[in-house]
């Protein structure tokens, strides 16, 4: 497995957790939605993304967007795209809300383990 793991292209998720006011939670997730995903999925590398809200706090949502590979990753980090839509974020709601970054490779990939039954 490890060996199978090597060969494999690499993916990564980038994560960014959203805290956001409850005063415009709603505006927020529309706009999150509607414009800033797709705008970011524009960008060179980006594979996909999906969107959680955490049930157990209000405000909190967690976007994984999935990369062709770290480079196009650190490519994107330190580009304008990055820059601009960061700039359009915080223009907006940057008062309103908190994000956090988070960068994971893909160390482990499998499938459900076969139970008793199986």
């Amino acid at each position: 497995m490890v060996e199978k793991l090597k060969s494999m292209k690499e993916t990564v998720l980038y994560i960014v957790r959203s805290f956001v006011d409850r005063k415009v939670e709603k505006e927020w997730d529309e706009w999150h939605s509607k414009e800033h995903v797709p705008d970011v999925l524009k960008q060179p590398g980006f594979l996909g993304a999906s969107k959680y809200r955490d049930t157990r706090l209000d405000g909190e949502y967690w976007t994984l967007y999935e990369l062709e590979s770290l480079e196009a990753f650190e490519k994107y980090d330190k580009g304008e795209g990055a820059k601009q839509l960061r700039a359009d974020h915080h223009a907006r709601y940057g008062g309103s809300t908190r994000t956090e970054r988070f960068v994971l490779v893909k160390t482990l990939h499998t499938g459900k383990a076969p139970g008793p039954r199986d």
